[in-house]
């Protein structure tokens, strides 16, 4: 982007009987995606760089973050205000190695300008949870946005059952508060964001048959969005337990669909 970013964070916490309690302050200017549930950075880039398949949608924030936060064992706490300046992201690259010809999909239409936020992060177990309760930004409107996910694998002698489900609502559909669904991270049957909503549920339930090298997959994923129903099956294995490559549907082209993924997740 021929633009220098940067971020810092500055805490100080304090450990007591295995108990950590302290507070922060972040600065900052970088670019961040809208949907952190959804696949983590990394494995986006692979999906980009090789296949041109772009999960996430940015936007470029600069601004600050105050923080205070509170760990426990598999407990944590955080709550944060945070004031930034958010400006549209252009995509500034073509370049994949499998699908070069193919066009890049843009990032959404973003209103610039002043955004001002609460935020609470609950940690406990196998839950992570995120809420925002927006203060002030452009639209002149009071959003509260909530979204989280539960997950959790269980072993039984020679299987292992992964299950996880995540889930989100907010009270505005706009870009960036609502959510879309589609793609290998959510429903691999339907292609990238094709499905957009301000909630959603989304389950997935795998059986895992491990060996020292490869893990063999069954399963089936579930989301409901927009007061509809989205399912089927897939299978597939892991390899290494950091790439995966699986067979689904294709609920758009009523064939079978081929997918990657390049972490332990399914």
């Amino acid at each position: 982007s021929n633009r220098f970013y940067y971020y810092v964070d500055l805490e100080s916490f304090l450990l007591k009987k295995g108990i950590s309690s302290g507070a922060g302050l972040t600065i900052y200017d970088h670019v961040v995606n809208s949907e952190p549930w959804k696949v983590n950075v990394d494995e986006n880039s692979w999906l980009m760089l090789l296949f041109k398949d772009d999960l996430l949608d940015y936007y470029r924030s600069k601004g600050f973050r105050v923080y205070s936060e509170f760990k426990g064992g598999p407990f944590g706490f955080r709550i944060s205000l945070t004031q930034e300046e958010r400006f549209p992201q252009e995509v500034n690259t073509k370049f994949s190695i499998f699908k070069g010809s193919d066009a890049v999909r843009a990032n959404p239409p973003l209103i610039p300008g002043l955004y001002t936020l609460t935020g609470a992060d609950l940690m406990a177990g196998p839950l992570n949870l995120r809420i925002e309760y927006y203060l002030r930004n452009p639209e002149n409107r009071k959003i509260y946005r909530a979204y989280g996910s539960i997950e959790d694998t269980r072993d039984f002698r020679v299987v292992r059952l992964f299950s996880d489900i995540d889930f989100g609502y907010s009270n505005y559909s706009g870009f960036p508060y609502g959510f879309t669904l589609g793609g290998v991270s959510s429903l691999p049957g339907y292609s990238t964001n094709s499905i957009a909503s301000r909630y959603f549920v989304n389950v997935r339930e795998y059986i895992i048959f491990p060996t020292k090298i490869v893990n063999f997959v069954v399963g089936g994923y579930c989301g409901y969005v927009n007061e509809s129903l989205y399912m089927d099956f897939l299978a597939g294995l892991n390899i290494f337990k950091g790439f995966g490559v699986y067979v689904t549907r294709d609920r758009e082209q009523h064939g079978l669909k081929y997918y990657m993924r390049f972490e332990a997740k399914i």
